[in-house]
């Protein structure tokens, strides 16, 4: 029984520029609207919370929610924030992970290109060697 064969693999080396460019569209296209529209709701809502303000450490402001002032009203406000901040960070992670996944694709297209490279350089170099060398075996005399 013999071993199946793989097809030999080719690499488009230019389709991997072309995914590195088109992630990092996406990390802009995240940052720009989405992380930014995550402010403005914020502020379009006039928020009682620091939520939308990375620098300070969370506080409710004017002893108030959306939900009213009294203890529950509270937990629920926290609770909204929360969510409303994991989700802001996740979107952060997204766009670093987006950004590292560029480079790392620009990274797998240069080894590539270096590699062809070098496969190109020792073909010649092969050629070269054996275009001197006769085929034919000399006749025995």
């Amino acid at each position: 029984m013999s071993q199946p064969t793989l097809p030999p693999t080719t690499v488009d080396v230019e389709h991997l520029d072309q995914a590195a460019v088109a992630l990092e569209d996406i990390a802009r296209f995240i940052e720009a609207n989405c992380l930014v529209g995550m402010r403005s709701i914020s502020d379009d809502l006039g928020s009682p919370t620091n939520v939308h303000d990375d620098s300070a450490s969370y506080t409710f402001t004017n002893r108030a929610t959306y939900f009213g002032g009294f203890q529950a009203a509270f937990q629920v406000q926290q609770r909204n924030d929360s969510a409303y901040r994991a989700v802001q960070q996740t979107m952060k992670d997204l766009v670093q992970r987006l950004y590292a996944s560029a480079d790392a694709t620009r990274t797998i297209a240069q080894n590539y290109r270096t590699v062809e490279e070098r496969n190109r350089a020792m073909a010649a170099d092969i050629e070269r060697a054996l275009s001197n060398y006769q085929l034919t075996p000399p006749r025995a005399v």
